[in-house]
């Protein structure tokens, strides 16, 4: 597994697991973010996210972006 590709199945598992949490739908999570449900599927499941996308993602589960980058970084090294 590529270094990439552990930061972004990190970021996507982390943000899944919060919307999971909060029992957000994908649906709801649209209407809070402008962003298509999707878009949100494709990159809550491991696909690339925009950083655009991400940090409305963030937003809306209350989530601290830099603290994720930050715990994605630390995970790679």
């Amino acid at each position: 597994m590529a270094i990439h590709d552990a930061a972004t199945r990190y970021i996507a598992e982390t943000l899944e697991s919060r919307r999971n949490a909060l029992n957000v739908s994908y649906a709801r999570l649209a209407e809070q973010t402008g962003v298509s449900k999707s878009a949100l599927q494709r990159g809550l499941t491991g696909s690339d996210i925009p950083v655009e996308t991400l940090l409305k993602v963030c937003a809306a589960l209350g989530v601290s972006a830099s603290k994720l980058m930050r715990d994605a970084q630390a995970l790679i090294g």
